[in-house]
């Protein structure tokens, strides 16, 4: 799933979220379970989406690191 196209990526973060303000705050803000990198910082990169989309998932199913 390393071709996460950006539409994909923002429908499971406002399913997440709820609305587009808490989707952005959250991408643009470091993220621990990233290595402390914001997520947005990730999004150039197959593997960096992979892994925000991952963190999407956690964070849907309540699982926080």
């Amino acid at each position: 799933m390393s071709t996460v196209k950006y539409g994909e990526l923002t429908k499971i973060g406002l399913d997440v979220f709820g609305n587009k303000n808490k989707l952005k705050l959250w991408l643009n803000t470091p993220n621990y379970a990233l290595g402390a990198l914001k997520p947005v910082e990730l999004l150039n990169d197959p593997n960096g989406k992979e892994l925000v989309l991952n963190e999407l998932t956690r964070i849907n199913y309540g699982i926080f690191i």
